[in-house]
């Protein structure tokens, strides 16, 4: 695509976008020889199997849906998610972008008032989706790295740590998708005790979001270790964290991976464009020494690798 076409509209794959309900956004085929994009179907027109099948038997495998339409779309695809994740006619990288672009949508929504158990349910059968991705595909992880944006927004920032942490937890739990996705849940909602707060990331560090995060998850229902993660995600193994200085056994597994990640995270951030991811891991290791579990840190690095 030229750069006039990409930056107004994205590449979507064909699959999911077929449906009873009128479509709500127009979708384009992308011109040839340079030329723009041509209307295919317009907003409010059905997109029935009919037009998913001349586009299939044309070769076309993606069509063109305008940026500002991006929610919609998402919205429209939801239920298709774990289908086209699975799907071994569409490259891979097209796939965990799609999933990426509809955490970061779900996560965008879910710090939105009202915040409540329906939306957090939404956000756990993405992280499940990923977490099977990461799992399946030798390649998951290091293509959703490719696709995964680096800033101080709270949503990039706890969609990141979910991803992240849920990398690890698949090196160390690769035999239970329930587990690894309790992981990378508990990535999400790390920082949920900021909204409202603290929307930027990174500054002064206090307890107030820990303790804000730990009522407001025990209230929603999430299970202990989500709860944990989100009360005690900047505690240390050496005890030289925060709130409490728990150390050692006092901090479960999913807790010390969480914040793993967590500061990982942070360090990219913070150097976003300076250093490479394994300089970050050069850091952890000078700075943050004793503070997280050798094994898990290995598994951690481990998944930044091929297979």
């Amino acid at each position: 695509m030229t750069q006039a076409v990409d930056t107004e509209y994205m590449r979507v794959p064909i699959r999911g976008l077929t449906g009873l309900n009128p479509i709500g956004f127009p979708v384009y085929l992308e011109g040839s020889g340079g030329n723009p994009p041509v209307l295919y179907v317009q907003e409010g027109a059905s997109f029935d199997l009919g037009r998913e099948k001349t586009l299939v038997d044309g070769g076309v495998e993606a069509v063109l849906i305008p940026r500002k339409n991006r929610a919609k779309y998402l919205d429209r695809i939801e239920n298709h998610l774990e289908a086209l994740s699975k799907d071994p006619t569409l490259p891979l990288e097209s796939r965990v972008t799609v999933l990426y672009e509809a955490a970061v949508e779900a996560t965008e929504n879910l710090f939105r008032d009202p915040l409540n158990r329906v939306k957090v349910h939404r956000c756990e059968r993405m992280v499940r989706t990923q977490a099977s991705v990461i799992l399946r595909e030798p390649e998951g992880f290091l293509a959703i790295r490719k696709v995964m944006g680096a800033g101080s927004s709270l949503t990039l920032h706890s969609v990141s740590v979910s991803a992240l942490a849920t990398a690890a937890a698949a090196r160390l739990f690769p035999d239970s998708v329930s587990k690894v996705s309790l992981v990378g849940t508990a990535g999400l909602l790390h920082d949920i005790g900021r909204v409202g707060f603290d929307e930027e990331v990174g500054g002064m560090e206090s307890s107030a979001h820990c303790l804000r995060g730990e009522r407001i998850l025990q209230e929603l229902g999430l299970p202990d270790e989500v709860v944990q993660a989100a009360a005690l995600h900047h505690e240390r193994l050496d005890g030289s964290g925060f709130p409490n200085g728990f150390k050692g056994e006092q901090l479960d597994p999913v807790t010390q991976i969480v914040a793993m990640a967590d500061c990982f995270d942070g360090i990219r951030v913070e150097h976003e464009g300076r250093i490479g991811v394994f300089d970050c891991f050069q850091i952890m290791v000078k700075t943050y020494r004793g503070c997280f579990d050798e094994r898990h840190f290995r598994a951690f690095l481990k998944a930044f690798g091929s297979r």
